[in-house]
């Protein structure tokens, strides 16, 4: 049974080296891709969602945005994440905290999660199609 183990590994050898060569041409085409994806999906990670109010709607004249975001993202973060999505690079972009407020359901007291919003402004002649259908 040796000697034809012998045969049997020196197959197995030659599909490993083909296969290790079609994995490293996957590989490198997977790369360019991985990135384009991490970028685009860590941007849907840092915007959660876009505020909708009546606020949020008097800013869009000035070409302000108003959206909800991750509550550990930084300033830097968000522009990113703005022009991965939307492919426009933010002037200017405002971080406002919202703490918790304490609500009451009969005995019990909770309280709301803390938020995190960000306005970013755009530069003069873009704009950003959010609200469709709203």
């Amino acid at each position: 049974m040796a000697l034809l183990d012998v045969f049997k590994k020196g197959k197995k050898d030659e599909k490993k080296e083909t296969s290790i060569k079609k994995k490293d041409s996957v590989a490198k085409n997977t790369e360019k891709s991985k990135k384009a994806v991490n970028i685009y999906s860590a941007a849907h990670r840092c915007l959660l969602k876009p505020v909708v109010s009546e606020k949020g709607a008097d800013l869009n004249i000035s070409n302000k945005y108003v959206f909800q975001v991750k509550s550990s993202a930084s300033k830097q973060e968000i522009a990113r994440a703005i022009y991965a999505v939307y492919g426009i690079k933010p002037i200017k972009v405002n971080v406002i905290n919202l703490s918790g407020k304490s609500r009451r359901y009969g005995k019990t007291v909770g309280q709301t999660s803390a938020k995190k919003k960000a306005i970013v402004t755009l530069p003069a002649g873009k704009s950003i199609q959010i609200y469709e259908g709203v």
